[in-house]
């Protein structure tokens, strides 16, 4: 009986100081996820790195998933439950746009100081193709851990399209085109 009412209790021995900590994944869902490797997408490879981490991860800790593009979006709240945290990680899907990574350090650090307990790690998974570095933003957290996915691409991509009539011939157009190779390997392009 006295078992029984240390269990509804929720007793726990040790110092608060052994208490469980809150972790942040960041996982990358920008448009360079969609990006095909040898072995499936950029995301099928960052969301088996997450699930690895989540798995290796104490059993006492919480776990918060966030989806960064250009936008942190949290997927979960601080979850106890690594099944919620698992089936959000599998439901990620690339997006649309840039990675804006100190923005969603950002978000990660704020959301670890809101909780009262000890701040875990922020996980980030993803290549770390991400906009230019901010200089106005906060040096990165002391507690981010880089979980990067190899993201030697065979790709090249457009970065600028832009239009305009012929200031002499109206029947003309004019077209800016600006690419870029992001792969190992010098690439030829060709205009016609």
């Amino acid at each position: 009986m006295a078992l029984l009412l240390l269990a509804i209790a929720q007793l726990r021995f040790g110092a608060p100081a052994e208490a469980g900590r809150d972790h942040v994944m960041v996982l990358d869902t920008s448009a360079w996820m969609a990006a095909r490797s040898g072995k499936g997408t950029l995301m099928d490879l960052a969301r088996q790195s997450a699930r690895q981490y989540l798995r290796a991860l104490p059993s006492g800790d919480r776990v918060m998933l966030v989806r960064a593009d250009s936008l942190a979006t949290p997927a979960t709240s601080f979850e106890p439950d690594r099944n919620i945290v698992d089936g959000a990680i599998l439901g990620s899907q690339p997006g649309f746009t840039a990675l804006n990574l100190d923005q969603a350090l950002a978000f990660a650090r704020h959301v670890q100081s809101q909780t009262g307990r000890r701040p875990g790690e922020i996980a980030y998974i993803g290549p770390g193709r991400t906009l230019e570095h901010d200089p106005a933003a906060a040096a990165p957290p002391r507690n981010v851990r880089l979980l990067l996915v190899p993201d030697n691409i065979e790709n090249a991509g457009l970065r600028k399209i832009g239009m305009r009539r012929s200031a002499t011939d109206p029947d003309l157009w004019e077209i800016y085109v600006s690419a870029h190779n992001y792969a190992p390997a010098r690439a030829t392009s060709r205009s016609h």
